[in-house]
């Protein structure tokens, strides 16, 4: 019986080459054979067949008895495959040491080069911003700043009901995990607490450097990674709570124009754990709300945002 060529991946994936697989392929089918009856039946050269079984030897698929002539023996197959798997966890675990390093010698040749010319990337659709462009997020080395609205949270909630994928839960863990200090500002239209308050009282894994607050106002969303990243939704103009499009800038300059709004804003707004212990503001003007000359890239539609 042939294997197909996603098994054949997976043997090539240890380092096996075509005559190794072919030979070991052989010996499954025939459990003990000498090198000659390996040759017959793999059609691997009897120039090559001893190397072939002592690299098999070496992976732990073959074991070899060194009589006149030798024979060779499958390893039984469960202990085969933890075999494999080991293999595969050591160069995991490789993989991961080496990163550090790696990534250190590629910021050394990239230099300054972000810092030279902005950049934008346009994607449809709100999947695609969020995997593409909100993932971004969960790339971060030192900030982010988030201002969303209640589209957002609809989007994130969305993409977890319908494709498991929490976007949400990921980057928390890469917050918590790199201790990043991310700022959630929520920008709230009259009547958006009841939207949201189920989500804002969902458990979230804690993460020591988030911080949440809340602003009486609409707002477009946007977020700011690292000083340098933007990443705005561009939502339907007549329909309400619908993402078509999603926009990935890099340029600092705007960064900082962006951060320095946001900064503003978020002075004015109240922690979320206000919010929902019914302390929000009361008076026009007061904390927790934002004059319309003071808001930040405001918008006419219903609910501005992006995840």
């Amino acid at each position: 019986m042939q294997i197909g060529a996603k098994d054949v991946s997976l043997l090539e994936d240890i380092g096996l080459g075509t005559y190794e697989i072919n030979a070991y392929l052989a010996l499954l089918s025939e459990g003990t054979a000498a090198a000659n009856d390996i040759c017959a039946r793999s059609r691997v050269p009897s120039s090559k067949i001893y190397a072939a079984m002592e690299r098999l030897q070496d992976c732990g698929l073959v074991q070899i008895q060194r009589t006149r002539p030798k024979l060779f023996l499958a390893t039984p197959l469960n202990e085969a495959l933890e075999r494999i798997l080991e293999f595969k966890r050591s160069e995991q675990h490789r993989f991961e040491a080496a990163l550090p390093a790696l990534e250190k010698r590629l910021q050394q040749v990239m230099g300054d080069s972000r810092s030279r010319a902005a950049f934008a990337s346009v994607e449809l659709g709100e999947e695609n911003h969020i995997k593409r462009h909100v993932v971004h997020l969960a790339r971060s080395e030192r900030a982010t700043a988030s201002l969303l609205s209640p589209t957002c949270v609809e989007i994130v909630q969305r993409m977890k009901l319908r494709q498991r994928f929490d976007i949400r839960k990921i980057i928390d863990r890469h917050d918590e995990a790199r201790n990043i200090h991310h700022r959630y500002l929520f920008s709230l239209p009259p009547g958006a607490e009841v939207a949201l308050l189920p989500f804002l009282q969902q458990p979230a894994i804690p993460v020591p450097r988030r911080e949440a607050r809340a602003i009486r106002a609409r707002l477009t969303p946007f977020h700011v990674v690292d000083d340098e990243v933007i990443i705005l939704g561009i939502d339907h103009p007549l329909a309400r709570g619908v993402r078509v499009a999603s926009l990935l800038i890099r340029d600092r300059t705007f960064a900082r124009d962006l951060l320095e709004g946001f900064d503003a804003v978020w002075e004015k707004a109240i922690p979320v754990g206000d919010l929902l212990a019914g302390r929000g503001p009361e008076s026009p003007g007061g904390k927790g709300q934002v004059a319309p000359v003071e808001r930040v890239a405001a918008q006419d539609s219903e609910d501005a945002v992006p995840a």
